[in-house]
């Protein structure tokens, strides 16, 4: 019924592990370090997984906390951690 051969790669189940990890990593620092430096250090592991260079990643992971904090905060009026950077925004 399911074809669960690649479960038994260490690698594989290391790829499938992570986007979780990185959720509940995401999940239990968000309170603490606010939404930009969380949502940043979810993306960055993840796109270096997927091979993307580190010169892009970077930059990517930070814009992409960036603009999602500023839509849902300002444009959507969600309220977000702000954490220690809290003074910034």
């Amino acid at each position: 019924m399911f074809a669960l051969g690649w479960a038994r790669e260490k690698a594989a189940l290391a790829r499938a592990a992570a986007p979780i990890a990185a959720v509940l990593a995401y999940v239990v620092l968000a309170p603490r370090i606010g939404f930009i430096p969380a949502a940043t250090l979810l993306l960055l592991p993840l796109l270096l997984m997927l091979k993307t260079r580190a010169v892009v990643a970077f930059p990517v992971a930070i814009a992409t906390a960036l603009v999602t904090y500023y839509a849902f905060s300002h444009g959507l009026r969600v309220p977000l951690p702000r954490g220690v950077i809290e003074a910034l925004l």
